[in-house]
């Protein structure tokens, strides 16, 4: 069974445990140090055994809505909003407590009001006798465009969506933010970084909206730097952006897509993946 087993004396400061993913293969985590501070990012569901009493802070982003796939017109399609953020702070972990963790997936790009959109829960949860208590949990991104109204939404960050330019560029929403363009999803106002620090690193980008016209300029990279997927950018035939998933484990949003004609690509991107974090108590 894949499995990582971190000993106190092999790692200094950070107490003792070990996470099994149930699979043949070694499960996917980071683990960083700094001076006496420690941080471990599981980036895939698994369990979690706690070998040494611990105090730590917990930050959790559920997985990222799948784009809009289109239909063969000129409307908008909207990118993907982001999954939620949540923190707990200075949270006791005994030993010999065993930790069944969730990472949410992403949601798949299709049509708006598939419910297969939606991301996954990211969720830590004690287990004891069988019986399941949730410790910290952040919903995935949901939500859809209807008549005018946005309905349903669960976000960090909210989905571009531009029916008309120049009013605005459909890019993904930011640390909270409102996704872009005329008509992007409302984001929650609350920040996406990490343990909701103004230092923290930013997670849950809204997904670009797809935009279609021949005096179309592409999306600039440096407004994607959170993770959010692509919107298809149609310019004509023979000048096209493909829509791009959500980055993995960063809780973003999957790009728009739209068909233009039966040889256009109709595939919206997928959501990105959740994420736990768990660091040493820092306050």
């Amino acid at each position: 069974m894949g499995e990582i087993f971190i000993n106190r004396r092999d790692a200094g400061n950070i107490p003792a445990f070990r996470f099994e993913n149930g699979t043949a293969r070694a499960p996917r985590y980071t683990l960083s140090m700094s001076g006496h501070d420690w941080q471990l990012a599981l980036l895939e569901s698994g369990t979690l055994y706690i070998l040494d009493t611990m105090l730590v802070d917990l930050f959790a982003v559920g997985g990222g809505q799948g784009g809009v796939n289109g239909s063969a017109d000129s409307s908008a399609k909207a990118g993907g909003n982001s999954g939620t953020t949540a923190t707990v702070r200075r949270r006791r972990l005994d030993a010999g407590e065993r930790y069944e963790i969730i990472i949410g997936a992403g949601g798949i790009g299709g049509p708006g009001r598939a419910e297969t959109r939606n991301g996954g829960t990211t969720s830590m949860q004690i287990l004891t006798h069988g019986v399941t208590t949730p410790t910290i949990s952040a919903a995935g991104g949901a939500g859809y465009y209807d008549g005018g109204t946005w309905r349903d939404v669960v976000c960090g960050s909210g989905g571009g969506r531009a029916l008309r330019l120049p009013q605005g560029m459909p890019y993904g929403g930011r640390d909270g933010a409102n996704g872009g363009g005329d008509s992007g999803c409302p984001g929650s106002g609350q920040t996406t970084r990490a343990f909701g620090e103004a230092d923290g690193q930013r997670y849950a980008q809204g997904g670009c909206g797809s935009i279609r016209g021949s005096d179309v300029i592409p999306f600039q990279p440096t407004n994607l730097t959170d993770g959010g997927g692509f919107g298809l950018v149609y310019r004509d035939i023979y000048d096209y952006l493909y829509p791009t998933d959500g980055a993995p484990n960063t809780g973003s949003g999957g790009g728009a897509g739209f068909a233009g004609s039966e040889t256009f690509p109709t595939s919206a991107g997928n959501g990105g993946s959740g994420v736990l974090l768990i660091r040493n108590a820092r306050r």
